[in-house]
């Protein structure tokens, strides 16, 4: 009996032994559970937070890069000097503009201006003062352009005014308006008067 006692009370000591390292075993898987639903939570936080960031940085950049585009399509088709469109910028807008025409049966008119003895202008008073007639002739020539004329630069001392909707009639009477705009023009240059 002695030792059924004994072994009944070892076996009591096991259980409760048992017992208690099944509660610490559960203690612990409680604990690394914890542990790592805390630190999937943070790794979860910090991509979150790195692809806000992310979308973020690219919607500036795209904003950024739209900006660009603009500037580069303004510095494309603008003449630097003069201000007015670009070869590049009335070649395009030309060819446009006849398909239109043809299409719909539109009238259509192309002036060309060029400033008489420019190199002379360059020459006598130097390249900064032909520079200043260029953009004083430009003005003029905006000026007297309407609003739906189109007028570049063409390239030197050449300007391009594409007239759209307008019959041949029309057509040279704005032709010699921008002649006698051009012609009319002054620029001051030292003690002189630049006409061209």
């Amino acid at each position: 009996e002695e030792r059924l006692r004994y072994a009944e009370s070892d076996a009591t000591l096991a259980r409760a032994n048992a017992r208690a390292e099944n509660e610490r075993l559960r203690a612990m898987a409680v604990e690394d559970r914890y542990r790592y639903s805390l630190a999937a939570g943070i790794l979860a936080l910090c991509t979150l937070g790195v692809v806000i960031a992310l979308y973020f940085q690219q919607r500036k950049y795209g904003a950024l890069m739209r900006t660009r585009g603009r500037e580069m399509e303004i510095a494309i088709s603008t003449d630097f000097l003069t201000t007015v469109h670009s070869r590049r910028y009335i070649t395009d807008a030309g060819n446009a503009a006849v398909e239109r025409a043809l299409e719909n049966g539109l009238n259509l008119a192309v002036a060309i201006v060029d400033i008489d003895h420019f190199k002379q202008i360059n020459d006598r008073f130097g390249h900064t003062a032909g520079d200043e007639v260029l953009i004083a002739v430009a003005a003029a020539m905006r000026a007297a352009c309407r609003d739906s004329d189109i007028l570049s630069r063409y390239g030197g001392e050449e300007f391009a005014v594409l007239l759209q909707g307008i019959s041949r009639d029309h057509a040279l009477v704005a032709a010699e308006r921008l002649r006698a705009a051009v012609a009319g023009g002054v620029v001051p240059c030292g003690d002189q008067t630049i006409t061209p």
